[in-house]
């Protein structure tokens, strides 16, 4: 049984290891309970502590064989006594302020507490209300009476007492304990749950308080779950529903009945009511996400499901299912927000540098949370059907113009032009440029020799048998897909 202890300044503290009552400036232990009592005063080390002169081995030998002959009788004729609370009881001593009791009242609470203990709840009772008979309305005193009350099986009157006490001090902790207590007893986990939360935040060091709230968390979470899947098997959804809703309000970390109540929504047709209920995950659990994620993609949301997909991703950025979501809402995202033009890039057997443009800025999405640099004068895209991205890789210098300040968007890519913006986003990226190969077709003067090497050792394009590079290769729409979205696994969505 742990005693619960306030702060120095409200007249309870703790001193080696035991919490002891302050009043009237003088303190006073709690009583032990007395099985404490009975396992100190049995203890030969403790009995030889006090001063006290152990007996010879063969007397204790002796002694203890008759006490377990003794022991072993009494079991078998009388029923073991109840000695103080179960360990679902957890009672809350009710400590006091120095100024709120006199020490002959601090004293005598004390005694009470120690019937509570005991097991003698109408002792316990007259002793508490002899307090309150000389002190009327002393919270210790009353809140003990409530305890005294539960010890008789009496919850009902428990609860009113200790509610009276909080209508006069709400934030007294050991009669927000005792009424959590009071209303497990009559099968009122909700408002058990209450009261131990607000005990909690209160004090949120008391271990007894944590322990209680998170064993009545979990008998609320537990049968409002099961209460929900009889719903279901009953055919009634809106009472599954609410109960699954009860569950998270218990225990908001309980991913199963999230998960199960955001697909009882979506069945029903409240797809974005299921996307609240997802986003509210205290744990961000990769389960959720996913689902989130499907959910909100369903929802044609496809930015909102691409930065759902990339907290999957910083969770694992191996996570395939993470990735290949990753991969299928962007695609959604640009064949959404580009025109046709774009959209007949995968199928054509060339591509333009105008594609090639629109290609990086739309898939590898990274590039639009990097700061741009200085704009660059390009004469020639005024007309362009993919006038803004070209801007933005000139900004980010992905692409370059020519001397003569143009940008020729109908220009043929080819693999050495490919490699050059490519290399140029791993840089960007800060991706480290390992296993540089080494293009046979290629001398060092080349300017497209490092960022050939760069990419093949990246493992994004590919030599041809004998080692070469041909740079001057034009690039097929679904080979420069294949490379964009390479690179995009590489730095990211």
């Amino acid at each position: 049984m742990k005693i619960w202890a306030l702060s120095p300044s409200a007249g309870l503290f703790s001193q080696g290891g035991h919490l002891r009552a302050v009043h009237d400036g003088r303190c006073a232990t709690p009583p032990e309970t007395p099985l404490a009592t009975r396992r100190r005063s049995q203890s030969p080390t403790l009995v030889a502590a006090r001063g006290c002169t152990a007996p010879p081995r063969f007397a204790v030998g002796t002694a203890l064989l008759i006490l377990v002959s003794l022991a072993l009788s009494a079991c078998a004729s009388a029923p073991r006594a109840k000695t103080g609370p179960s360990d679902a009881d957890d009672y809350v001593f009710p400590g006091w302020q120095p100024t709120e009791l006199t020490r002959d009242e601090g004293k005598a609470i004390e005694r009470a507490w120690q019937s509570v203990l005991a097991g003698r709840g109408l002792d316990a009772e007259k002793r508490f209300r002899e307090v309150l008979r000389k002190h009327p309305g002393s919270v210790p005193a009353e809140t003990g009476v409530g305890y005294a009350l539960l010890r008789q099986e009496r919850p009902a009157d428990a609860a009113r007492t200790f509610a009276s006490v909080l209508a006069r001090k709400a934030d007294y902790v050991p009669a927000l304990v005792g009424a959590a207590a009071a209303a497990l007893r009559a099968g009122n986990g909700e408002a058990a749950l209450q009261h131990l939360r607000r005990a909690a935040a209160l004090d949120s060091a008391n271990d007894t308080v944590r322990r209680r709230l998170s064993d009545v968390r979990l008998q609320v979470t537990e049968r409002r779950v099961a209460a929900a899947r009889e719903a279901m098997a009953a055919g009634n959804a809106d009472a599954a529903i609410a109960e699954y809703r009860s569950a998270l309000d218990a225990a908001p970390e309980v991913t199963e009945a999230r998960l199960a109540l955001a697909d009882l929504l979506v069945q029903r047709g409240q797809a974005q009511e299921a996307a609240t209920v997802l986003e509210a995950d205290p744990q961000e659990e990769r389960q959720v996400l996913i689902r989130l994620g499907e959910i909100l993609a369903g929802l044609r949301e496809y930015g909102r499901a691409l930065e759902v997909y990339r907290r999957v991703l910083a969770l694992d950025p191996r996570d395939e299912e993470g990735l290949r979501r990753a991969r299928e809402v962007r695609e959604a995202l640009e064949l959404l927000q580009m025109p046709e033009e774009y959209r007949r890039i995968p199928s054509s057997p060339t591509i333009t540098r105008a594609d090639l443009a629109a290609l990086l800025m739309s898939k590898v999405t990274m590039l639009s949370r990097q700061p741009p640099g200085p704009a660059k004068v390009a004469l020639d895209i005024s007309g362009s059907w993919a006038r803004d991205q070209i801007i933005r890789a000139l900004a980010l210098d992905v692409l370059d113009v020519y001397s003569n300040h143009t940008f020729q968007p109908a220009a043929i890519v080819r693999r050495g032009d490919l490699a050059t913006a490519v290399q140029r986003v791993l840089d960007l990226a800060k991706t480290p440029a390992t296993n540089l190969a080494n293009p046979t077709d290629m001398s060092a003067s080349n300017l497209s020799r490092y960022p050939a090497a760069r990419v093949v050792g990246a493992g994004l394009m590919d030599l041809t048998e004998s080692g070469a590079f041909e740079a001057w290769r034009p690039v097929s729409g679904q080979e420069a897909v294949d490379v964009l979205e390479g690179l995009v696994r590489l730095v990211g969505p």
